[in-house]
């Protein structure tokens, strides 16, 4: 009973991302550097500081500049390089040995991708000093591409839902022609009220009809913009002449944001912060209700504090009171919430960079930590596998793993050290997806059995499959293999057979089980980027129906329908074959083997543009968990998302596992909550967190405020 009323008051608790302190490494001339961000994952072009915090080594890859600092003795703040370690030369010698740098006792690691190494390599070398500065106030701006877009003005976009194109960055009054924004899941938007923002979300969101509010909306660029610059309280101001915005992070900011947290949490007033309900509550409810009250009174306390610190003249010492005080109540607010039952899994994708068991250890451990029971290992990708398969070498594909483990069985390492602390590997397979153009040209498989990739309509030279693999037009550089093939099906099926007979592993999770994407049935350009193209497709629909696809369009409404359903069959016949091979090994299996499919949660835009027909699975018996792929930093998406799988599949009785991508795309840790909170009220009886990379200590810390019961 507890649990179901906190859970419905913390719904509303939809707080977007808070102030923090900017970064920039002083060097000792003068200059500066600015530092992208700290303790997360290192995407492209970017320049990240990692310490202590985030675990004992950064856990990159190794395309990167990374130097080791440790601290100057007696010099607080100071640090000084005590190791380089340069992509441009290490892969000249050691290509295994780049990325993935200890981080030293009280020390640091400068790390940079991209764009930012050549800047950090010409400010700093081996034995240089430098020192760290925090800025609490900003003030950043980034141009708009169009204010109320449409055809005329944003021809780029006018294509796309609400014509936001990639990478653009809109601003949406109560002039535009909508009540919403109409945008989809793939971008992030603020509410901006009387000059400051009130709300984030994900996609779609209401237009504010007041004169002077706004939306700001942004995709690529402008997503990671509005993510790092606009936090709840921002003061924002447009350059209706320029189309500039710009962010302000002032004392107000910080003020504000006390505020709305005290108002997520119900702390109406400081009179009424102390008082009880007037219905008759349990000893349990009492108990948790005074925990909610003390939070309320301290919280009010740290506000009082924080207006007096301005009085005073200390907007530096009123700032960092705002932050820790919001740290303490965000932690105490998350830690009275027990979103998910004890025994619910609570997933992570990872794709393994470790390659020693002691490095797994540690993940694992801080995994756990966390409250993840669960790990998706990422073991087939980009057409390698992490262990040396023997179905490798007999199909005469080398090498036989990725190369980056050579000569470490990776899965029986992450196996044995998760069943040791009580946590499942379900070893999560990219299906149909076979390699990258920008990874070995391919990998082993498109390289030795070109014959097995997938053709999309673009590709055919004089109507017949092209002599060398293509890649996708809308999945960039990936290769696809043909669910119809027979060969690449068995290789596929034997590569499953051979993990389950080999390992213990709790799970098998078919990603990329569908056909590659096409652009939306709407889109002058979907015919051309259909797929199933090849011979042996073509002959096989031929034999069927007496049509060859490539003469078809989408204009032949029945025709088209029966081409479509006939690839849905290839996808679904493979799921079902998949089931079979898991029972005959049922007897052998020292554990149950748990099958999950990751899916597309529009069943309508599964079956249309993916052939992906996961209803159908599901009401067969064929899976055991269904996954769908909410890809957003929305809320409201995840309910939706959730709620649809369920309705689909209703008389399946199969669980879903929502799977939640606010760490991918860059929100923070009470936006990643919120999600995990929306799906397990939305009925899923799990989670995943896309991805490891991704995931910060502050996330791994308020994780375990609200999933860990010590």
């Amino acid at each position: 009973m507890v649990l179901v009323a906190f859970l419905t008051s913390f719904q509303c608790f939809s707080s977007p991302a808070f102030a923090d302190a900017s970064l920039k490494i002083m060097l000792a001339n003068g200059q500066s550097l600015d530092v992208d961000d700290q303790n997360t994952s290192r995407p492209e072009n970017r320049l990240i500081i990692f310490n202590e915090q985030y675990g004992k080594s950064t856990r990159t890859n190794g395309f990167g500049v990374e130097m080791i600092a440790e601290p100057i003795a007696n010099t607080p703040g100071q640090y000084k390089i005590v190791k380089v370690q340069n992509v441009f030369e290490c892969l000249k010698t050691n290509p295994s040995g780049c990325g993935n740098s200890p981080i030293p006792q009280n020390g640091l690691v400068l790390s940079a991708s991209g764009e930012r190494r050549k800047a950090l390599l010409d400010a700093l070398s081996e034995g240089s000093t430098f020192s760290i500065n925090e800025t609490l106030f900003t003030e950043t701006s980034l141009a708009l591409n169009a204010i109320n877009p449409n055809a005329k003005n944003n021809a780029i976009g006018s294509s796309f839902p609400g014509a936001r194109g990639s990478n653009q960055f809109l601003l949406y009054s109560r002039e535009y022609d909508k009540p919403s924004t109409g945008t989809n899941r793939f971008g992030f938007e603020v509410t901006v009220v009387n000059g400051r923002v009130i709300k984030h979300g994900g996609a779609d969101s209401v237009i504010p009809q007041s004169k002077g509010d706004f939306i700001l909306s942004g995709h690529g660029r402008g997503q990671k913009w509005l993510a790092e610059n606009a936090p709840l309280g921002a003061k924002i101001t447009v350059d209706f002449d320029t189309k500039v915005v710009t962010s302000s992070i002032d004392t107000e900011t910080y003020r504000l944001q006390l505020q709305y947290q005290l108002q997520a949490m119900d702390c109406t007033t400081p009179e009424k912060a102390g008082q009880l309900p007037d219905r008759y509550i349990s000893d349990a409810e009492a108990q948790d209700q005074a925990k909610l009250n003390d939070a309320c009174q301290r919280g009010f306390n740290m506000l009082n504090s924080f207006d007096a610190l301005i009085q005073q003249n200390q907007p530096d010492a009123a700032a960092r009171q705002a932050m820790t005080s919001l740290k303490e109540l965000t932690t105490l607010a998350f830690k009275r919430f027990a979103v998910l039952p004890f025994d619910a899994p609570v997933g992570v994708w990872h794709r393994p960079i470790e390659t020693s068991r002691e490095a797994i250890a540690e993940t694992l451990t801080a995994f756990k930590q966390a409250g993840m029971n669960t790990v998706f290992l990422e073991t087939y990708f980009h057409g390698y596998t992490i262990f040396p398969s023997r179905t490798y070498t007999a199909y005469k594909l080398s090498p036989n793993q990725n190369p980056k483990f050579n000569g470490t069985d990776l899965l029986a390492l992450w196996i044995e050290e998760a069943h040791k602390r009580g946590m499942k590997v379900h070893a999560w397979i990219e299906t149909f997806y076979g390699g990258s153009r920008k990874i070995d040209d391919g990998g082993p498989i498109i390289k030795t059995y070109p014959q097995w990739a997938n053709v999309q309509l673009s590709a055919l030279e004089n109507g017949q499959a092209p002599a060398k693999p293509k890649s996708s037009t809308v999945e960039m550089d990936h290769y696809f293999i043909d669910p119809t093939n027979p060969q690449a099906r068995q290789f596929l099926l034997t590569l499953i057979g051979e993990m389950i007979q080999r390992y213990p592993v709790d799970g098998i999770q078919l990603d990329y089980i569908r056909f590659a994407s096409s652009f939306s049935p709407e889109k002058f350009s979907y015919h051309q980027t259909t797929w199933g193209y090849t011979d042996v497709a073509r002959q096989a629909f031929m034999a069927e129906t007496g049509m060859d696809p490539v003469n078809l369009s989408p204009s032949q409404t029945s025709a088209w329908l029966d081409w479509g359903a006939f690839k849905a069959r290839q996808v679904s016949s493979f799921v079902e074959q998949v089931r079979l091979l898991l029972d005959q090994e049922k007897p052998r299996a020292k554990q149950p083997i748990t099958l999950s499919v990751c899916i597309f949660p529009d069943s309508r835009e599964a079956v249309l543009q993916k052939h992906q027909d996961w209803a159908l699975w599901a009401n067969q018996g064929w899976v055991d968990w269904l996954v769908p792929l909410t890809l957003t930093s929305d809320i409201k998406i995840v309910t939706d998302s959730t709620q649809n799988v369920l309705n689909s599949t209703l008389n399946s009785g199969k669980p879903v596992i929502t799977g939640v991508f606010s760490p991918y795309n860059g929100m923070d840790a009470k936006r990643l909550l919120e999600q995990i909170t929306a799906a397990r009220q939305a009925g899923a009886v799990g989670v995943g967190i896309f991805d490891s990379a991704h995931i910060t200590p502050e996330m791994r810390r308020m994780m375990h405020e609200a999933l860990i019961r010590e």
